[in-house]
């Protein structure tokens, strides 16, 4: 029954997906996957391992859902450890929560407290310093700054004694000190056990004037740069499951990604919310992760979920963007409806005329060319709203292509009148060259129709 319960699940999942009707895909996969996880006994191997986790992070990331994404895909590796695919497709789920949430936001939010918390001349442990973050944060006021790292070689990687006033190679399980004003957990908790973390927590808590607990939430990692410290062992973290693991603390700031927890009563006031507005969605902000690396495919991907809930001048930016993405992809149709979307609702977009005009030149479409570099023209003297590098010559490259547009329909009496133009324009040699023989060639037709003189 259950093995027929997740086939039906999985069935009507891929029927929605072929619809493009990817939330009540979403839907399905999951409603499989609470069968297999309530399922002990039953023939999985109809399915292959991580099958179904598989199929609801990449759902769930292209809805932009990137931390159900993350949880999943993480689900999907440990079910199917031999599947590189599987394994490689984490990195692009977490960029998704960490380019539109950076760790920087909520860094920043707590480095202020503790600036304008504490004398200068206090002690602090840094523990797990990795590559020394938070000594950067604090160097600028705070000069008796320790750290203890269990993964010796980061000390010298990251030249950590240069840094720190003292180093402590060892796990924060085994350390022992008098006192710190303040102790940091920045991103350590999640790599204890429950009882782990317990235990250290109690250590730490009276040896210290306050304790910062930095945790990310949900988040699934695995052991990389062959360290198994990096392993986390408190994946499901969140808010309401910190605070009932560890009741002894509260919430200095959070977001939608990380937490700050400090010991109960300790500070008064505190901004304990932080919510940020975006000037695009997030899905653009991680699609143009994919686009600078050139991933285009991936980008067009996520470009095309953000159109919807941006301004025209951002929708512009975004159609711009794809156009480029179709263009690298080879698929010059879907790039030029891109590019004309952006003209349309931004008409002095230079740079999307200007790859307008080209496409259709290579397509050979000169009524559609004319029109598009007549309307390019009419705006060549307004301010362009979104701050890209154009060709200072434009002008002349327009010109040109007017005079290329018109000819090839027939209409040589006004291909003449821009090829006499264009000579005029400032432009570069190679286009001068153009420009030049076009004039020449256009008048030697015209000439015994029209009594052109020399």
């Amino acid at each position: 029954m259950n093995e027929n319960t997740r086939k039906y699940y999985i069935a009507k999942g891929e029927e929605y997906e072929r619809a493009s009707e990817y939330e009540k895909a979403l839907a399905s996969y999951l409603e499989a996957f609470s069968v297999v996880e309530a399922t002990d006994d039953d023939d999985k191997e109809y399915f292959a391992p991580g099958f179904i986790e598989d199929k609801i992070a990449f759902l769930a990331y292209r809805l932009g859902d990137y931390r159900t994404a993350l949880t999943y895909g993480g689900k999907a590796y440990r079910a199917n450890p031999t599947d590189d695919r599987l394994k490689n497709n984490l990195p692009f789920y977490t960029d998704g929560i960490l380019f539109t949430n950076p760790k920087e936001r909520l860094d920043a939010q707590i480095i202020e407290q503790i600036k304008n918390n504490f004398d200068s001349s206090i002690r602090i442990l840094d523990v797990g310093a990795y590559d020394g973050r938070w000594y950067y944060n604090l160097r600028d006021k705070f000069h008796h700054i320790d750290a203890v790292e269990a993964f010796e070689p980061y000390v010298d990687k990251f030249e950590l004694r240069q840094k720190y006033e003292n180093v402590f190679i060892t796990d924060i399980k085994n350390f022992d000190f008098d006192y710190y004003n303040i102790i940091i957990l920045g991103d350590i908790l999640e790599h204890l056990t429950v009882d782990e973390a317990k235990e250290v927590l109690n250590k730490l808590y009276y040896k210290c004037e306050e304790l910062f607990v930095i945790i990310p939430y949900e988040y699934p990692q695995d052991e990389y740069d062959n360290n198994e410290y990096q392993i986390h062992k408190q994946e499901d973290l969140t808010h309401e499951i910190f605070m009932e693991r560890y009741p002894e603390f509260e919430l200095l700031i959070k977001d939608e990604v990380r937490g700050c927890y400090i010991k109960k009563g300790t500070f008064k006031n505190t901004n304990r919310f932080l919510t940020y507005d975006l000037p695009y969605p997030k899905t653009y902000c991680c699609g143009m992760v994919y686009f600078n690396a050139g991933n285009y495919g991936l980008a067009a991907g996520v470009f095309n979920q953000s159109l919807e809930s941006m301004s025209n001048e951002n929708k512009a930016l975004m159609d711009y963007r794809l156009g480029i993405c179709y263009d690298k992809l080879d698929k010059k149709l879907e790039s030029l409806r891109s590019f004309v979307a952006a003209v349309e609702e931004l008409p002095n977009y230079k740079n999307a005329h200007l790859e307008i005009t080209k496409i259709l030149e290579n397509l050979q479409l000169w009524e559609d060319l004319e029109y598009y570099v007549k309307m390019a023209l009419s705006h060549i003297n307004e301010t362009n709203s979104i701050d890209e590098n154009v060709d200072e010559y434009w002008k002349s490259l327009l010109l040109i292509q007017a005079t290329l547009a018109l000819s090839k329909q027939g209409k040589n009496f006004e291909a003449y009148g821009y090829a006499t133009l264009a000579i005029d324009a400032p432009m570069l040699d190679d286009r001068k060259k153009i420009a030049e023989y076009n004039y020449n060639e256009l008048k030697k037709e015209l000439w015994g129709t029209l009594q052109i003189d020399e």
